[in-house]
């Protein structure tokens, strides 16, 4: 508990070998005497040795290998090897043999009526599993690799390549999410160096596979295998090696080469809503060669990328429109902007001047604690993280806007409510994935109509790909961002000070998993109010107003007591089969 709390309120090397001294003093012989005595305790150093530096050069970026060299290979300028760049490489092979030590190979339990559940249910994992590319033994991954700042007064970042396995249930998925390497510096990593030794790795594993022992003795062997890739519109070109969402055929998925048009002061590349035809991997590895060959980008790829090498990860299914960027944060805080911001004052749909009314509406409402996020005033909007957009989207637009939106915008509206809500359901129908397609063409189709070409974003226009995306992996709620981006915040309290950020992101993401493995073992036994505390302490959000009433029964919300009306007295006197004088009740 002691490593995460610190892990939780970011404390510094100081302030926990203080915190250490003060426990110590009044119980002694309690805890270890200093931070280096916990760090032996759970042999960070061993841990550590088994993280790998692998080197780059300062002025190309170009990858060099574990061992520093004296000359780059690629521009041919003179290295220092005491100098050099590195990123870290954290041991796959190794995370994978405990998870499956300790969890077991996870159960595929798909779907048996047709519809869409989960990763399994895809179309496109059920044509590897029926041509026998994924075994009964093996399992897939889903990675994610994006850049987040780390300090407010410079460009400094880190990127780190996250992996979750896909046939776990969604809870366990979330609490297992593995770094495989971390690269932190200013600016963008070059990919095709940081990516390197990643796909060395998994295609070593896809191949050769890992031999583990589950818990009655048996050694298994299981391949993991590497097939979806969750990132935003910013990181994928660069994993792609391909034009961005702004440049000619900026579509990861379709040859829509996009058209510039003027918008305010200067000019945005617009997608129409026409069919287009869509990208193959075949197709992908013939415009790769050709870029490589020549000074040309042939449908927009500019040229090879290491990930060509991962034989089983398709270079266009793989990667999959993540929604959390493309609609939470992008469709919606599109039109939220147009609907709101003074500089639409004269347009139709301008409902700016109704921002109280709005706002009234809105912060009258009161989710349940499954909405992890209160609603806050529209004037914030541009605070607001992903979960609030989806929350807005979801639950509160179509229950403030009506009389205050015209009605054509708000019909137009519900369609985008209706598909993403279709679409985020934990199983969707063949009928329903249909439904919420023929929606998103006609919501797609109308942006032009009713607010302009100019208006037709690569997020809109990425609404079309999300129906496709759902019939080769399930749910979208299964394939996005979600879960990478809570891990990444963790990631980011996991260092204090400037110097060498990602040694200590490595060194704390070790103690953060030793301390919550020795948690679950020591609180097998524990009170609720013990292992409430750890909850807490692990970042999990509870409801602030709870009471607990028995061992496993919690209330939530306000509390009234009050007398029962009649027809509440009458249904408590049925269901007790008894009868009550001057009945009053605690309401929740």
């Amino acid at each position: 508990m002691f490593i995460l709390f610190i892990m939780k309120h970011k404390i510094t090397k100081v302030a926990s070998a203080d915190l250490l001294d003060l426990v110590n003093l009044h119980l002694p012989n309690l805890f270890p005497r200093s931070n280096y005595f916990i760090e032996k305790y759970f042999s960070v150093s061993d841990r550590l040795d088994l993280i790998e530096k692998h080197h780059f050069c300062e002025q190309c970026e170009g990858y060099i290998g574990r061992e520093p060299q004296q000359e780059c290979a690629f521009c041919g300028c003179s290295l220092d090897s005491s100098k050099t760049n590195f990123f870290l490489v954290m041991p796959l092979k190794e995370q994978i043999t405990k998870f499956l030590s300790t969890h077991g190979l996870p159960p595929e339990e798909r779907s048996c009526d047709g519809t869409y559940s989960s990763i399994v249910d895809g179309e496109a994992y059920q044509d590897l599993v029926n041509s026998g590319k994924i075994g009964p033994n093996d399992i897939t991954c889903q990675w994610n690799c994006d850049g987040m700042p780390v300090f407010k007064s410079s460009n400094y970042s880190i990127w780190p390549i996250q992996i979750m396995i896909n046939e776990c249930a969604p809870s366990i998925r979330k609490k297992n999410i593995m770094l495989v390497a971390l690269w932190f510096g200013s600016g963008k990593p070059r990919m095709d160096s940081f990516l390197t030794p990643f796909v060395e790795t998994c295609e070593k594993l896809s191949k050769e596979g890992i031999s583990w022992t589950d818990t009655d003795g048996n050694t298994i062997c299981t391949k993991m295998h590497m097939l979806v890739c969750s990132s935003d519109a910013v990181a994928r070109p660069a994993l792609r090696h391909a034009k961005q969402f702004n440049g000619e055929f900026g579509c990861d998925w379709c040859l829509n080469p996009g058209v510039v048009v003027p918008k305010g002061d200067g000019h945005v590349r617009a997608y129409s809503a026409d069919h287009y035809r869509e990208r193959t991997h075949e197709m992908m590895v013939n415009d790769a060669m050709e870029a490589s060959n020549s000074a040309k980008c042939p449908n927009g790829i500019k040229g090879l990328t290491p990930l060509y090498l991962l034989t089983m990860f398709n270079m266009v299914t793989g990667f999959v429109p993540d929604y959390l960027h493309s609609v939470c944060q992008g469709v919606m805080r599109q039109f939220s902007g147009l609907w709101l911001d003074s500089q639409n004052h004269r347009k139709p749909w301008y409902i700016g001047r109704q921002m109280k009314d709005l706002d009234r509406r809105l912060l009258k409402m009161q989710p349940p604690c499954e909405v992890t996020r209160y609603p806050r005033s529209l004037a914030t909007r541009r605070f607001w993280k992903a979960s609030e957009w989806r929350a807005f989207l979801l639950f509160y637009s179509l229950i403030i806007l009506p009389g205050i939106l015209p009605q054509p915008y708000l019909q137009h509206l519900f369609l985008l409510v209706f598909s993403i809500y279709t679409l985020l359901q934990s199983s969707v129908t063949s009928a329903e994935l249909d439904a919420a397609e023929r929606a998103l063409r006609k919501f797609v189709s109308e942006v032009r109509t009713l607010y302009g070409l100019e208006y037709m974003s690569f997020n809109v226009h990425q609404l079309l790909h999300l129906p496709q995306s759902v019939r080769n992996w399930g749910p979208i709620w299964g394939i996005s961002t979600f879960p990478f981006k809570g891990n990444g915040g963790r990631l980011l309290r996991m260092f204090s000070g400037t110097q060498h950020v990602s040694l200590q992101v490595c060194k704390s993401l070790i103690l953060f998993q030793e301390a919550k493995s020795l948690t679950t073992q020591c609180l097998t036994n524990a009170t609720d109010e013990i292992n409430f505390f750890c909850e807490k302490l692990d970042g999990k959000k509870h409801h602030q107003s709870y009471v607990r009433i028995c061992q496993r029964l919690i209330v939530i919300g306000k509390q009234i007591f009050r007398p029962l009306s009649l027809l509440e007295q009458i249904a408590v006197e049925f269901f007790l089969n008894s009868r009550f004088d001057n009945p009053c009740a605690l309401f929740f």
